[in-house]
């Protein structure tokens, strides 16, 4: 649906608000970005745990 003009009754536009498959399709986005933030936290804390106990990181360095 074409809006040609924003003035007239809310009740003629309908949703605009994501509805259906948009709605899963956020969901899944959401459910991955926090897969993804867990697994990058773990990544992180295992790097900082071999780096206080001394131990060579597989990461190249600057240096």
């Amino acid at each position: 649906m074409k809006i040609e003009n924003w003035t007239g009754d809310i009740s003629e536009i309908g949703a605009i608000y994501p509805s259906g498959s948009e709605s899963a399709l956020v969901l899944i986005g959401f459910i991955l970005w926090i897969a993804w933030f867990l697994i990058q936290a773990r990544m992180e804390n295992r790097e900082y745990e071999e780096i206080s106990r001394g131990e060579p990181s597989e990461v190249i360095s600057d240096e």
